[in-house]
């Protein structure tokens, strides 16, 4: 009965709940949240039928690269079946698909999600309590890359962490090497803001995201906020939740943690504490939302790049203030033309088409 149900995911998941034959199926149910059930069973078999052409996630640590002076300068992955991290694609820059213009950490390609603790096993009921408490959760994004969307992965989820050790500083460092590996920007959940001060012990406080604009009190994403992390009120848990479905719907075929669709699976909304990359995922999402329209890519040359300086100066031989060229500056008008006979390939190798991403209207961005 097995054998022919397993072209019927549904049938199939009914059948594991009713004859069991291992630990994993005897606790395996259908969940009953917003989350289509019937995607998230049908990825569950692909990944348990898949085989050798299923992509694996391989697991490993982290390590940090440090100078003879004790300064961060890069991990290294270190891939061992007993590490607490899982990667199922390294950054883009590391790969072989990546062009020579794309071998240096691209802004904006990754983004982060981490549900945080605050305490370890060792300070906190975690250790004695019968039940699954919480852990910290930290998923990373890949977002779309300029003019690769068919030529590269996208709106794919590549790496995981969840775990509550004893020192929750581990914790805290394997999401800081995370976020510094992919360069993500990581949006973490208010509640639990200890993370904070160790990104800022150790120089990284930028890679925290800024509250998303759906948070803000304003909504207007043309203003700067210097608030960190997503707050977990009702109306914006209803909206993660709705951009995780909605991502379920669109790419569920590209989930290939089999935690996070045991998560999404037996999700419930009122006791959300328990499903630590339930949260991580709807974080990412929010931080995904926030870049809405923006792809990553190597930042195209300013113009003002080869143009001739022009103000104020003092001449150094007589003394008096002059107005003209500034002594100095290079006259780049050869430089400048190849910059815009750059721009004109581009716009010309894109199919002719750019359109003008007009979210900040102070700073219109060109893509193509």
């Amino acid at each position: 009965r097995r054998e022919k149900a397993k072209a019927n995911p549904s049938s199939y998941l009914t059948l594991l709940q009713e004859f069991p034959m291992t630990v994993r199926e005897v606790f395996t149910k259908k969940g009953t949240n917003l989350f289509n059930q019937d995607k998230i069973a049908t990825q569950r078999i692909n990944i348990i039928q898949g085989g050798d052409n299923t992509p694996k996630p391989g697991n490993g640590f982290l390590n940090w690269k440090r100078s003879p002076t004790g300064k961060i300068i890069g991990v290294e992955w270190d891939e061992t079946p007993h590490g607490d991290i899982s990667i199922l694609e390294h950054p883009h820059w590391l790969s072989a698909e990546a062009q020579d213009n794309e071998k240096s950490p691209i802004d904006g390609l990754y983004v982060g999600g981490c549900d945080s603790i605050d305490q370890g096993t060792s300070d906190s009921s975690y250790a004695t309590n019968n039940k699954k408490g919480s852990e910290l959760a930290i998923l990373i994004k890949k977002r779309v890359l300029d003019g690769g969307y068919f030529r590269t992965t996208s709106n794919l989820y590549v790496a995981k962490y969840n775990k509550r050790s004893s020192n929750v500083r581990d914790d805290w460092d394997n999401a800081l090497k995370l976020s510094y590996y992919f360069n993500a920007e990581v949006n973490i959940e208010y509640t639990k803001i200890g993370i904070v001060s160790h990104f800022r012990d150790n120089k990284m406080y930028h890679m925290l995201k800024k509250r998303p604009t759906i948070n803000l009190t304003s909504g207007d994403p043309n203003k700067n906020t210097h608030l960190i992390g997503t707050t977990a009120g009702g109306t914006i848990i209803d909206h993660q939740d709705m951009k995780v479905a909605s991502y379920i719907d669109s790419f569920y075929d590209q989930i290939w943690f089999m935690e996070m669709l045991d998560q999404l699976q037996n999700y419930n909304r009122d006791d959300r504490t328990k499903f630590d990359m339930v949260i991580a995922m709807g974080l990412c999402e929010l931080a995904d939302e926030d870049l809405m329209g923006k792809v990553a890519g190597i930042p195209l040359p300013k113009e003002s790049k080869g143009l001739q300086t022009f103000g104020y100066y003092t001449d150094p031989n007589t003394g008096y203030k002059k107005y003209g060229v500034i002594p100095g500056k290079v006259n780049r008008q050869d430089e400048m033309s190849k910059i815009l006979q750059s721009e004109a390939d581009k716009f010309n190798n894109h199919g002719g088409v750019q359109w003008i991403d007009m979210t900040d209207p102070s700073n219109p961005v060109v893509n193509y």
